[in-house]
Order: structure tokens, then C-alpha cells, then sequence
């Protein structure tokens, strides 16, 4: 099942539910105040495994929305093409190299390059057991026990300048000159080169109950993360809480006036 496949037909605002024997997934995108929704989910379930990919696009009109429709597609291809899978680790680091020079590759009808980009979080989960995937700032949450963690990092240009100040590469006071820049995208699929990607080598263990939270920046910039992890304890139903999670994102965006950008995220319950 890919969220933007040809075949099935999503609006740009959808909500989905979808379950295996061993997680159920509820998955939640609005495409708030902006003119097209550059977000793109997708996710293929079978019997004991399966695999969710969220990205989210950047670009000018229609690029950011080809880069992440096209690098959920191919990393959906490139794991089908593959199951079953001794080793998610080299698929998913490799997958991720392969789209980001198909994506630094795309050109307009007039045969200019694009210049279009896309983050890229996905997790495959099999036997309750998690690989992950992470290039850019689409984020990927671990909640157990009512507490959540981060697993990956925001590989903007505030890490790059934080690497370079702990390597002594840098000074303090250029730091705080460059720090206003900081949220700048320094790793992404379509940038030619990965300078960052993080991808965990062994498949870590899943607990019954434990939830991973798959989001673009949208929510998370929204939302802060004591908002998030209080609704995810407070729902134990994902369905429900995915519902609650976007009304609370609405609710504070529309308080404080502020534009909703693009939002995407999916809640994973392993059972």
C-alpha cells in the first residue's frame, strides 16, 4: 500500500488505519495553509513485517512533491524487490544512497535540473524487532512506558556547526554568527551527497505497547514534545490518538495565528 501510488487516490488531508499480527499503524496528513501538500507517506504490510516511509518535499511548485512521491515509491520498490530480507541495515543505507542521486537527478519538461528535495524517515519492523532510516528532519519517536525518546537528529546545518565546534573546527563566536541558520537542511535526498544519514546498524527490540511516532517537521513545529508524549499516554487507542494529536496541532496553530505548514505523521502500536 503506498499512500501516494497512482493506483489508490488520497486527498491532499487523509486518515488511515491498517494492521498485521504483530503492530497496527494509524497514519494522519493535512496540508494546512500551503498551496499543495509536498508531504508523502507510504507503507506495505505483510504477514510478520512490514515497512512506513514518511518524507517530506522541497522545492519550488510541484518539485518537493515529485521528490517525496518518488523517493516513497522507490524505497517501497527497492524493499519489495528484496523481501524477504536478511539484512534491513545494508537495504535501507543503500536505498537511501540510490534515491538521493535519482532525486539529484530529476529535471524540468524544459531539461533544467530541479532542484527538488526531500527528507526521508522509514522504519521496518519485523518480528518486533525495528530498523530505522533517517535523512533530514522528519523525525522518528520511540514511546514506552510514557516516555519518549528521539532516535534520530535533525541533520540541519545546527549540527554541522555543533560537530565542528566540539572538533575545534570552529571557534564559539562563529558559532553564535552562523547559529540563525541553523534549521537549514544540510542532508537531504536530492542533494547529490549524504553527508548525514542515520541508520541503526542491529535491529533493536520492540515491547508490547511500545509506539514509534513517524512525523515531518509539520507536528513537531507545531506541537511541542511534552504535548506529543502526554497524548500518546492519554491514548492508548492509536486511532484515537492520532485524531487528538491533529486537533491539538489545529487547535494551537489557529490560537496563535500562526501557518500550518504541511503535516504528516503516523503512530505504530506494537501489540
Amino acid at each position: 500500500m503506498n499512500g501516494c501510488d497512482d493506483l489508490v487516490s488520497y486527498k491532499d488531508s487523509f486518515s488511515l488505519f491498517d494492521e498485521n499480527g504483530i503492530y497496527e499503524i494509524a497514519a494522519q496528513s493535512v496540508i494546512g495553509d500551503r498551496q499543495e501538500q509536498q508531504d508523502c507517506f507510504g507503507y506495505d504490510i505483510k504477514g510478520d513485517e512490514g515497512i512506513t516511509v514518511v518524507c517530506d518535499g522541497m522545492g519550488g511548485h510541484e518539485g518537493g512533491r515529485l521528490a517525496s512521491t518518488k523517493s516513497v515509491q522507490m524505497l517501497l520498490d527497492m524493499y519489495n524487490q528484496n523481501y524477504p530480507c536478511l539484512d534491513y541495515h545494508k537495504l535501507l543505507t543503500e536505498s537511501a544512497y540510490d534515491i538521493d542521486e535519482m532525486i539529484s537527478m530529476l529535471k524540468k519538461d524544459n531539461g533544467e535540473k530541479m532542484m527538488a528535495g526531500s527528507t526521508l524517515s522509514a522504519v521496518i519492523i519485523k518480528n518486533k524487532k525495528i530498523n530505522w532510516l533517517s535523512v533530514g528532519d522528519s523525525r522518528i519517536y520511540l514511546f514506552r512506558n510514557d516516555d519518549m525518546k528521539l532516535l534520530t537528529r535533525d541533520h540541519n546545518y545546527k549540527l554541522e556547526l555543533e560537530e565542528k565546534i566540539k572538533n575545534g573546527k570552529i571557534d564559539q563566536e562563529y558559532y553564535d554568527s552562523e547559529i540563525s541558520k541553523g534549521a537549514s537542511l544540510v542532508s537531504f535526498m536530492g542533494a547529490g551527497r549524504l553527508p548525514y544519514i542515520d541508520c541503526n546498524e542491529q535491529a533493536c527490540d520492540l515491547q508490547s505497547e511500545d509506539r514509534i511516532l513517524i512525523t515531518s517537521d509539520g507536528l513537531y513545529k507545531t506541537l511541542n514534545e511534552n504535548s506529543i508524549k502526554t497524548l500518546l499516554s492519554n491514548f492508548t487507542n492509536i486511532r484515537q490518538a492520532a485524531s487528538a494529536i491533529e486537533s491539538k496541532a489545529n487547535r494551537t496553530s489557529r490560537n496563535a495565528k500562526a501557518m500550518r505548514d504541511n503535516t504528516t505523521f503516523v503512530i505504530i502500536r506494537i501489540k
